[in-house]
């Protein structure tokens, strides 16, 4: 009998302190005006907050607010509970551990706004399609970890979204943080789809864009595939790229990538969407997958641009001239007097804009000849980047962890080159460091700046151009 007690109360508390339903939202798309979105999601309370996302609007006074209305709210039976606050946030008069349902309706207008970072940021409505953020979409509660997501669309519409569908067609969202920081395209776009190394990969191009669909893939497939191997894995099962045509821009999200281009994406026009496909992607491994504690833009952004050069020469999708120029294109960004060290240049990134990406992908190179050189060629800065991924995939890392790994690697201290050329503003030794890959850094007064090759480099020459250009295997 005492048994049967212990296990019933052991039923009870598991039932009592089992955690609450997860939110679960229905997001219905007018079918007479796109721009028309109702959405209604039910969840059980735990705070009495809810909100839209606090930043990504913040040159709005209402924030994401300004295009939500009718919000309301009501319990279980129907009645209605009271809600005080808005248009950015809103207190619901609700008990913890009652079940509310919370409707809005949003206005889909943020493409008649200025946007500080474009509307791949935001959201817009084309003729066969509606592209939202997730901080511009949802209105939601503290914790959304678990939530679900369905939608409810005109006829022949689909959705695409970085989430896993479930069998009911509904969406789930594995982390609190994947609701808002993604995207979604809703319409009659097209969507292809592709597996590498076990991430499920989906295009959604929509408009005039759908004809670039398999020159975007061109890029996307090999370029995964190399990430893979530098990293030493995938981060994420799915990622969704959205792509329409608008003025050429794009944005990373925490499984998603937007992108908006002006014209077709063509062979002889890769260099410029190319970069920031292979750019934007690589984000899923440093920026998303990895991520600095505070800010450190020159080595999110200044980082993964010099391995994305290094990645589309390695495969072949720019030639040697291109490669040239795109090396030389950083330098310039370096020349010129600086009042700031690249560690503080995120503080303004859109002041600092080359500075954080030219200084950055510059101390890169620099800081991978140095490893290179101390390791005879065993070592490179990748294999820093694949440590570093490693330790702390999914959690925020600071500077010294950093440092801690590529000390390691090169087997000798590299604090003092943060210190001096990150931190500090002595220039980055470029000269030197491009001279181990066997260039000769031509700069002069008038800001040009030149890569030149030896007409017969030398066979060690040769040995580590081929052991920094070709990928591994």
């Amino acid at each position: 009998m005492r048994a049967v007690a212990g296990l019933l109360f052991a039923l009870f508390s598991i039932v009592a302190y089992a955690a609450p339903p997860k939110p679960d939202y229905m997001v219905r798309v007018s079918s007479t005006d796109a721009r028309d979105i109702n959405v209604t999601f039910r969840y059980t309370v735990e705070s009495q907050d809810l909100s839209m996302a606090d930043w990504g609007a913040e040159h709005l006074p209402e924030g994401w607010g300004k295009f939500v209305s009718d919000v309301q709210a009501k319990d279980e039976r129907g009645a209605s509970v009271a809600l005080s606050g808005g248009p950015q946030a809103w207190k619901i008069a609700a008990n913890k551990g009652q079940r509310v349902e919370v409707s809005y309706r949003l206005r889909v207008d943020h493409d008649r706004h200025p946007w500080p970072h474009g509307l791949d940021e935001a959201a817009y409505v084309k003729p066969d399609a509606v592209f939202l953020t997730g901080m511009a979409l949802f209105l939601s509660p503290d914790d959304t970890a678990g939530a679900t997501v369905r939608f409810e669309l005109p006829p022949g519409w689909r959705a695409s979204t970085p989430w896993n569908r479930k069998a009911d067609g509904s969406f789930g969202v594995p982390t609190g943080g994947e609701l808002l920081s993604n995207v979604v395209m809703l319409g009659q776009h097209d969507e292809r789809v592709f597996m590498q190394d076990g991430m499920r990969v989906t295009l959604a191009v929509g408009g005039t864009m759908k004809a670039s669909a398999p020159m975007l893939e061109s890029v996307m497939k090999p370029a995964v595939a190399a990430y893979a191997r530098m990293f030493g894995g995938v981060p994420k099962s799915n990622y969704l790229v959205t792509l329409h045509e608008g003025l050429t821009d794009g944005g990373a999200f925490n499984r998603s990538y937007s992108m908006l281009a002006s014209m077709p994406l063509t062979r002889a026009n890769l260099i410029d969407w190319g970069h920031i496909v292979a750019h934007e992607t690589l984000h899923l491994w440093n920026g998303t997958g990895m991520r600095p504690k505070t800010q450190m833009d020159w080595f999110k952004e200044g980082f993964t641009d010099y391995l994305t050069i290094i990645t589309l020469r390695r495969l072949d999708l720019i030639d040697e001239a291109l490669f040239t120029k795109k090396l030389e294109s950083h330098v310039r960004r370096t020349m010129g007097p600086k009042t700031l060290p690249l560690a503080e240049a995120g503080k303004d990134k859109k002041a600092n804009w080359a500075w954080i990406y030219g200084g950055g992908a510059m101390a890169a190179l620099a800081l991978d000849a140095q490893i290179r050189e101390a390791t005879r060629e065993q070592q490179s800065l990748e294999t820093a980047m694949q440590k570093m991924f490693a330790l702390h995939r999914d959690q925020p890392f600071e500077l010294a962890d950093l440092i801690r790994v590529t000390t390691a690697v090169a087997g000798s201290d590299t604090g003092s080159f943060f210190a001096r050329h990150i931190a500090g503003m002595e220039p980055l030794p470029l000269k030197a460091a491009f001279a181990h890959f066997g260039y000769e850094l031509v700069a002069n007064t008038q800001g040009e700046v030149f890569l030149v090759l030896p007409d017969e480099p030398s066979p060690a020459q040769r040995q580590t151009r081929d052991a920094w250009l070709t990928a591994k295997k």
